[in-house]
């Protein structure tokens, strides 16, 4: 019995050491969500730029905030707060701290994903909102009226939350071996850059492209595309909600590289066709990059986020966006 208290104290007690070092944890470890915590500071603090950037690792390799600055001749600050695996329901979270002097918000995202209805973002990314200090009391999810699944992180005492240490330590180890494994990664060295954030800086030798192509080109080929009632509904609701404040709002389809098959040029024509009849503030870029300027199945070269970041500017431009 004496045995039995004796580990039940000691358990408490590691559990109340464990407990009170995730947070440290999460700070130190290498994690491939790190750029989240600089983006919600810099949010918190306040954008001073007249445009700003949401998207996935595609929009950071994709579009230069810098250039797309100089092109206009009433912007004079755009910034890039795109970060590792943003997706649209991540990107909303930053939604409520953009005001003036913020001008236009250009919200990048894939076709596939403005076809499917909303998900609730993972526990995990939750986490590195939470430990990134995010203010949950702003009721992002009233606002827009989704299920964001925003009760797990809400619920701040809980245990789950507070422990995962298992979830914490296998994404610190993710990210270190594709940190190994791609030498070409700029990941900590871009991790506060709001102009360029691209951390993929060389294009991949053939034998691994292919590896990665044959990974993430789905087996069948797409043959249709329908943009999905609740995004629909969304985008409306965005335009609305930046209206109110002054701000226009934009999204924009990112471009699948040619090399994955099953994303065919009748797709892209067929998206292409949709977006223009759907009436909403939609831009397509999805088939406006040659394969050549890829660095890989999906990231953009410096050449290339230089082509992608001029056809944004004229396709703002010639669409009358506060340019």
């Amino acid at each position: 019995m004496r045995h039995f208290f004796s580990l039940c104290v000691v358990s408490f007690i590691a559990m109340f050491l464990a407990n009170g070092t995730i947070a440290t944890l999460h700070q130190k470890l290498p994690q491939e969500f790190s750029r989240t915590a600089f983006l919600i500071d810099a949010a918190q603090k306040g954008i001073e730029a007249d445009a700003v950037i949401f998207g996935n690792s595609i929009a950071m390799s994709g579009i230069d905030a810098g250039q797309l600055g100089e092109l206009s001749n009433t912007l004079s600050l755009a910034h890039n707060m795109a970060s590792n695996g943003q997706y649209l329901n991540e990107s909303i979270l930053y939604y409520p701290s953009i005001a003036a002097p913020t001008k236009l918000v250009i919200q990048m995202l894939r076709s596939t994903e403005l076809s499917e209805p909303f998900k609730k973002i993972p526990p995990a990314v939750q986490r590195n909102f939470f430990f990134g200090g995010y203010n949950f009391d702003v009721a992002v999810e009233e606002i827009f009226n989704l299920d964001l699944g925003l009760n797990y992180t809400q619920e701040s005492h809980s245990f789950e939350l507070r422990n995962d240490h298992r979830g914490l330590l296998v994404n610190s180890l993710n990210t270190i071996l594709k940190n190994g494994l791609r030498k070409d990664v700029l990941e900590k060295e871009k991790e506060t850059d709001l102009s360029f954030p691209n951390i993929y800086t060389k294009k991949l030798s053939e034998d691994k492209l292919q590896i990665l192509i044959n990974k993430y080109n789905p087996p069948n080929e797409l043959v249709d595309f329908e943009i999905h009632a609740e995004k629909r509904d969304f985008i409306k609701k965005a335009t609305q909600y930046f209206q109110s404040k002054g701000v226009q709002y934009v999204v924009v389809i990112l471009p699948f590289n040619d090399r994955l098959k099953a994303y065919s040029s009748s797709y892209k024509s067929f998206v292409n066709r949709t977006i223009s009849e759907s009436e909403l503030p939609i831009i397509s870029l999805i088939d406006i990059i040659p394969s050549s300027e890829f660095v890989d199945h999906c990231h953009l070269s410096k050449e290339g986020a230089g082509i992608m970041t001029t056809r944004l500017f004229q396709e703002l431009k010639k669409e009358g966006y506060a340019f």
